[in-house]
C-alpha cells in the first residue's frame, strides 16, 4: 500500500513549546521522520511519500495558502497511490477539508484529513492515533474521496464544522458522523442521512474539479450575524463578487427593524448592483413547501434578490461559493453549481 502524505504545519506538526508555553511550527529537515516514523508503527508497511506545500499554524491559512495546496496538489499522479494523508491544524481544518472535499472529488482515492489537539511530544496529544485511523480507513479502500479523522470519529469533509471552543472536538450540520474506528476497523453510521457504500460509485467517474481550476480567487465575503450588528460599518471592496450572510438557526437574520442600520436589506440595497447576497445554512423546504415555518424576516428577505445556499453547512456554503465564482462568470452556471451535489455536501 502506498499512501501520499501532505504536512501543512499545525499543532500536529509543532515542537514542543518553548520557555514562555508558546508553540511554533518548526521545519523539519526531514519531515518524513519528524511526523510518519516516529508518529507510526506501520503495521501495515506502508510505503510513504511525502510532500510538504507549506508550514503554517492553521489559524494563519489564507486563500493564498490554499492556492498553494492546491498547486500542489494539481501535480498529483493520484493514481499512483491508494491514500492520501493531510496533517492540517484544528482551527480551520473544516474550512479547508470542505473546500478540498470538493476539489478532490473523483480523485478515485480516500484523502483522510488529521490533526491533533495537542503536539507531538505531549503524551496528550491524540495526532498518533488520528494518523493511524488515516491509515487504517484508507486500508479499508471503500470510500473514495476527502474525510476528516479525528478522535476516532470519521467525518465526511464536507460535513465538519469548526472545532468547538474550549473541547477540542468537532460537530457536523446534521449532528452525526460518517463513521467510527473501533478495534482498529471502520464501522459505518447507519445514519439515514450518510451515504451508502454504492453512492459512492457516482463519485469515482466524477471528472475532479482539481484538473480543470487554475486557482481559487478570494472573491467572497463573509457576515456572521450577532446582535448589534451594525451594516454601515461593513464596506465591500470591488475585488468581492459574492457575500455569504450566515443566517441563524431558523433561517433569519435581522431584516425588520426601524434602524435600517442594523438591517440586512440595508446592507443588500446599498451592495445589490455589485454582489450578489447569498445566505447560508438555508433550508430548501423554506422555497418549495407551503407549509414549512417561514419567518416573516426570512420572507422579507427572500422577496427580494437574495440569494440562498441549501441545505448545508456555513463551511460548505463559503467553500463552494469560491468554487463557483473561481469557475464561473456567468450566472446560470454559478446557481447550477451551487445546486449541485460535489461531494455529498446537501444534507437533504
Amino acid at each position: 500500500m502506498r499512501i501520499l502524505v501532505v504536512f501543512t504545519g499545525g499543532t500536529i506538526g509543532c515542537a514542543p513549546p518553548d520557555r514562555e508555553g508558546v508553540l511554533a511550527v518548526p521545519k523539519p529537515e526531514d519531515p518524513k521522520e519528524y511526523y510518519v516514523i516516529s508518529g507510526y508503527d506501520n503495521p501495515y508497511k506502508v510505503e510513504f511519500d511525502t510532500i510538504e506545500p507549506m508550514n503554517t499554524l492553521s489559524g494563519n491559512m489564507t486563500v493564498a495558502s490554499w492556492n498553494v495546496l492546491l498547486q500542489s496538489l494539481k501535480k498529483v499522479n493520484f493514481s499512483a497511490y491508494d491514500g492520501m494523508i493531510v496533517t492540517h491544524g484544528t482551527d480551520t481544518m473544516a474550512f479547508t477539508a470542505s473546500l478540498f472535499g470538493m476539489l478532490l472529488s473523483g480523485i478515485g482515492i480516500p484523502a483522510v484529513f488529521v490533526g491533533s489537539n495537542y503536539e507531538l511530544s505531549d503524551e496528550r496529544a491524540d495526532g498518533r492515533q488520528n494518523f493511524a485511523d488515516a491509515v487504517r480507513f484508507i486500508k479499508n479502500g471503500k470510500f473514495p474521496g476527502t474525510f476528516v479523522i479525528f478522535q476516532s470519529k470519521v467525518y465526511l469533509s464536507t460535513r465538519i464544522n469548526q472545532s468547538r471552543h474550549f473541547m477540542n472536538a468537532y460537530g457536523s450540520p446534521d449532528g452525526t458522523f460518517f463513521g467510527l474506528m473501533k478495534n482498529n476497523e471502520f464501522e459505518r453510521s447507519c445514519h439515514a442521512q450518510n451515504p451508502a457504500v454504492e453512492d459512492f460509485k457516482a463519485i469515482r467517474s466524477r471528472k475532479p474539479i482539481i484538473g480543470s481550476i487554475e486557482s481559487i480567487s478570494a472573491c467572497v465575503f463573509l457576515i456572521r450575524p450577532y446582535v448589534g450588528l451594525n451594516y454601515e460599518y461593513l464596506s465591500i471592496s470591488k475585488e468581492i463578487k459574492a457575500v455569504l450572510h450566515e443566517t441563524y438557526h431558523s433561517a433569519t437574520a435581522c431584516a425588520e427593524t426601524e434602524e435600517p442600520a442594523y438591517s440586512v436589506m440595508e446592507f443588500y440595497e446599498r451592495h445589490k448592483d455589485s454582489v450578489s447576497l447569498y445566505l447560508a445554512p438555508f433550508y430548501s423546504r423554506i422555497l418549495r413547501e407551503d407549509n414549512a415555518i417561514k419567518y416573516s424576516s426570512t420572507g422579507v428577505m427572500m422577496k427580494t434578490g437574495i440569494k440562498a445556499v441549501c441545505d448545508m453547512s456555513l463551511e460548505s456554503a463559503y467553500a463552494k461559493l469560491l468554487l463557483a465564482y473561481s469557475l464561473y462568470d456567468d450566472e446560470k452556471q454559478i446557481g447550477d453549481f451551487l445546486d449541485e451535489s460535489v461531494f455529498f455536501e446537501k444534507l437533504f
